[in-house]
C-alpha cells in the first residue's frame, strides 16, 4: 500500500429518523458533535415532505448529502426510478452541496439526473454498494469506472474478514483518490472507514452515538478524537 498521510478531512454523519421534526432534531445533534457535513436519509423517514427536509437543508447551510436509498442497495425506498429522480430534483432546489445517485439510475437516465442535478447547482456522488461481500481490488477498478460520472464515487462493500479492507484501501491507489469514498461496512470494516481519509477520501462517513445507520460506523466524537490523535 500506498505510505499514509493522515489528514484533517470532513467528517460526514450519517442521520435518519422516522419524522422530518426527528430528523432536524438530529441534524443539530451532529453538528454539535463536531460533525462538517450531514448525510440526510430521507428514504428512512415514514413520509417524505419536500418543503420539511428543505428547511432542513437550509438550516444547516446546503452542507449536506441528501440520500435515498433504495431497497436494493439497503435502503428503504420502494418507488420507482422517476418518482426518485423527481423528487431528489425537488430537493436539489434548496441548495444542498451533494445529491447520492445510485450508478444503476445514472446509467438508467443516461446520465440525463447528473446534469439536472447540476445546473441546480448539486455535485453528484454516484454510488454502489455490495451488500454481502467485498470483489477483489479489479473488479472494484471496474465498478469505479462504470460509476466515474458524477463529481464523486461511493463504493461500499461488505467485510466478511480484515483482510477485505485491504482490497477496498488497495482501490485508492489506484483510481482518482480525490474523487473516491471507499470503505467496507459490517463490524469487520471499522478499519477501512477509520483509514478512509488518510488514503484520500474527501470525507468519511460516522454516526450519532447510539444511532448508527449502518453496521460498523464509528460515532462521530471517537471518529474526531481518533484523528486528533494522529495530527
Amino acid at each position: 500500500m500506498d505510505e499514509l498521510q493522515v489528514k484533517r478531512g470532513k467528517i460526514c454523519a450519517s442521520v435518519y429518523a422516522p419524522t422530518v421534526e426527528l430528523l432536524s432534531k438530529r441534524t443539530q445533534k451532529a453538528i454539535s458533535y463536531g460533525s462538517d457535513l450531514i448525510e440526510l436519509r430521507i428514504d428512512l423517514l415514514s413520509q417524505i415532505s419536500v418543503s420539511q427536509v428543505g428547511k432542513i437543508i437550509r438550516d444547516i447551510g446546503g452542507k449536506c448529502i441528501i440520500t435515498c436509498r433504495s431497497r436494493d442497495q439497503g435502503g428503504a425506498y420502494v418507488g420507482g426510478v422517476d418518482s426518485k429522480i423527481r423528487l431528489l430534483a425537488s430537493l436539489t432546489k434548496y441548495s444542498p452541496e451533494f445529491i447520492d445517485l445510485e450508478i444503476e439510475i445514472a446509467i438508467a437516465s443516461k446520465r440525463a439526473a447528473i446534469e439536472q442535478f447540476r445546473s441546480l447547482g448539486a455535485k453528484v456522488i454516484v454510488s454502489h454498494h455490495v451488500l454481502d461481500h467485498t470483489p477483489n481490488t479489479s473488479d472494484l477498478v471496474k465498478i469505479y469506472q462504470k460509476a466515474n460520472v458524477g463529481d464523486l464515487v461511493k463504493i461500499v462493500t461488505k467485510a466478511n474478514k480484515i483482510s477485505d479492507n485491504y482490497e477496498i484501501l488497495l482501490l485508492y491507489g489506484k483510481v482518482e483518490r480525490e474523487k473516491l469514498v471507499a470503505f467496507c461496512m459490517g463490524a469487520y470494516g471499522s478499519l477501512s472507514r477509520l483509514l478512509a481519509l488518510s488514503y484520500g477520501s474527501p470525507f468519511a462517513y460516522a454516526s450519532i452515538p447510539g444511532l448508527e445507520t449502518a453496521r460498523g460506523q464509528i460515532p462521530i466524537p471517537q471518529l474526531r478524537e481518533l484523528y486528533d490523535l494522529v495530527q
